[in-house]
């Protein structure tokens, strides 16, 4: 279920060898880079315990092995446009999760607060005025406006939004000119915005509006010219409640012990599409992590002074059997603990 376009280099035994064809019709090795077959296995031990066991809880239990996580506009926004509310019924909480590489496989970790950022992906298109390179005066170079705006975007996390609430303004990729003696008629730049809250992501998206557009003024181009953005998409922030967390948080530690709890902070801004579950209506819901990396594993990449292989990475790798076991009993007892608060038996 979702491996991704990366030719594996894990050295592991079972090493994904597969390629596969994609809708374009291009040929390309794929992996296991994001644990997503660690999801789809704990989906299955979860389904099989608590049909096993319908007398530790009540209600209606819906599983989704939900596709596409990583493709925009696919997956949960695909499956909400699709009906799956209206062909099986709205439910009344919501829990998902994934496996986390920089936690303890064996550990399990819910925020009471953001799980994931939002994270909206755009593009800055900065209109020029072409003229011959030797003659840079008769044109307005895209390039340098649009360097200009790069560098005036560093500011906004760093003087407008608050220290501290977690942001990022990233441009990924700069697109201009097609000959080194030509002025060009158009720059693109790909950035990719985080944030945790509402009015952070407000606040992001209309700076980042005022600074191209003024800098294109700045720089001389007519007003039918300036710099405009084009959203390409994103998810919002996945908001754990409170509530319910601190519930599954204590369900975990009665029945687990607290050693089970990872003591973890998150150290970046990723995204997730779960939020499309639980907006319109607004659905309670938790959003927990499943640790997947082992303590020797942590200790030999400390000991070489090297990083740990993210998410994503060729080099990614996961300790299957405790992540499973993790993802499996998380899930269940916090499905127990929601569903008419039952106590759990060690299956």
């Amino acid at each position: 279920m979702d491996a991704l376009p990366v030719k594996e280099r894990s050295g592991l035994p079972y090493a994904s060898q597969v390629v596969q064809e994609n809708l374009e019709g291009q040929r390309f090795p794929v992996m296991h880079a994001c644990g997503h077959d660690v999801h789809i296995t704990s989906l299955i031990g979860t389904a099989q315990i608590m049909a096993a066991h319908k007398e530790t809880w009540s209600g209606t239990l819906m599983l989704i092995a939900q596709p596409a996580e990583e493709w925009k506009d696919s997956g949960a926004a695909a499956m909400r446009a699709a009906g799956i509310w209206q062909r099986f019924g709205t439910p009344d909480f919501a829990l998902g999760f994934h496996v986390a590489a920089d936690i303890e496989a064996g550990k399990l970790f819910a925020s009471r607060g953001a799980a994931y950022s939002a994270v909206d992906s755009l593009d800055i298109v900065v209109p020029g005025i072409g003229a011959h390179g030797a003659s840079p005066h008769r044109g307005r170079d895209p390039i340098v406006i649009g360097a200009q705006i790069v560098l005036a975007l560093q500011t906004i996390v760093a003087r407008e939004v608050s220290p501290r609430e977690p942001a990022v303004v990233t441009v990924g990729v700069f697109r201009a000119g097609n000959k080194r003696n030509v002025i060009g008629e158009e720059a693109r730049l790909e950035l990719t915005v985080r944030s945790d809250s509402g009015q952070t992501r407000t606040l992001l998206l209309a700076a980042i509006e005022r600074i191209a557009v003024n800098i294109g003024r700045a720089g001389g181009l007519p007003e039918s010219q300036l710099p405009y953005l084009e959203m390409k998409g994103g998810v919002p922030v996945t908001e754990n409640n409170a509530d319910l967390a601190s519930q599954v948080l204590k369900a975990w530690a009665d029945e687990l012990g607290e050693d089970i709890i990872a003591v973890y902070e998150r150290e970046g801004m990723g995204g997730e599409d779960f939020p499309f579950f639980t907006q319109d209506p607004v659905i309670p819901s938790v959003y927990f992590s499943v640790g997947g990396t082992s303590q020797a594993r942590f200790a030999a990449f400390e000991a070489k002074g090297q990083s740990l292989p993210s998410h994503h990475s060729p080099l990614f790798q996961i300790e299957p059997r405790p992540a499973v076991i993790s993802g499996v009993l998380g899930t269940v007892i916090a499905l127990r603990s929601l569903m008419q608060n039952r106590a759990v038996e060690n299956d």
